[in-house]
Formats: C-alpha cells, structure tokens, sequence
C-alpha cells in the first residue's frame, strides 16, 4: 500500500513507502552498494537515484496535503524507509549508504501534530522515541536468515 489514507474508527493512518532522498554527490557510492539499484525496476528501467529522489518527493508531497486535509483527531503514519535522524542507531548515521535508508525530515514531523510515526528499514529495533508530541515507533522483523529477527517482538502493540 502506498500514498493512501484509511479511516478506521475517526483514526487517519497515511500509509507511504517514503523513499529517501539521495544528495547527488552519494549516488555513485549508493547505486554501487544498494541491492535495490540492482534488484528494483522502475517504469521498466533499472531503478536510479533520480527515480529514488522523485519517489520520495511524492511521498513527502502526499503527507503534506493528505495531513493538512485531515481532520482526524488521530494521525499514523506508517513508512518503510526512516523519516528521520532521531530513529537511526548511531552504528548507521556516518554510512556512506546512509541517504539510501533515512531522509532528515524533523520539520515536517514537528509541523504536522502527528500521534504516532511507525517506520522500518534498517531491520534494527530500538526504543520509541517521542519529539514534539509524535511517537516514533518500530519493530522490525529483518532478514531472519542473518538473525536480525532476535529483537522483533511478536506481540507489541500501541493504544491511541
């Protein structure tokens, strides 16, 4: 599912795959060490940082208006890739692929009276982290042949 909004019971969740944004000057480095550039077909093409920056436009374009149109008391998002640098582990946040999983979007976040922000990507869980009234939340199941699946908890849930 992607850039679509569902009500369910007065809730907005605006579901997005959110894709990153790629500074030119990393595409070379990401393109070369990103399986998605070589497993990922776009408009029938090999899939390209340009393409990758253009997607993540639409996402973020789509949570501007779909956000602002909403007059739900409750606001979820749910991406696939990290909405910002508060979510990414310290381990990560010096990368050369860094741009290819996490895009720094602290304003939007803190424009858009967000309750929850659920995200994935870099198949690591962490800790809820809270910023400006919006909860950042995770739990990500990963490759479970490389055993990143030890820290998913089968039975998390949250209550708005």
């Amino acid at each position: 599912m992607n850039n679509k909004v569902i009500n369910i019971e007065g809730v907005d969740f605006f579901f997005t795959l959110f894709w990153s944004h790629i500074p030119v000057n990393e595409e070379i480095i990401i393109e070369r060490k990103i399986n998605d550039f070589y497993k990922i077909r776009h408009k029938g093409k090999k899939l390209r940082s340009p393409d990758f920056n253009m997607l993540h436009e639409e996402s973020l374009n789509f949570l501007n208006q779909e956000s602002k149109r909403s007059t739900a008391d409750q606001k979820v998002v749910v991406t696939h890739h990290i909405p910002t640098q508060l979510c990414n582990l310290d381990q990560f946040k010096d990368s050369q692929i860094n741009a290819a999983f996490v895009s720094e979007n602290y304003d939007f976040i803190a424009d858009n009276n967000i309750n929850y922000w659920i995200y994935g990507h870099h198949h690591i869980n962490m800790p809820e982290i809270e910023f400006n009234g919006t909860k950042l939340v995770t739990n990500q199941l990963g490759y479970v042949h490389m055993g990143e699946y030890l820290s998913f908890r089968d039975t998390a849930v949250f209550e708005i």
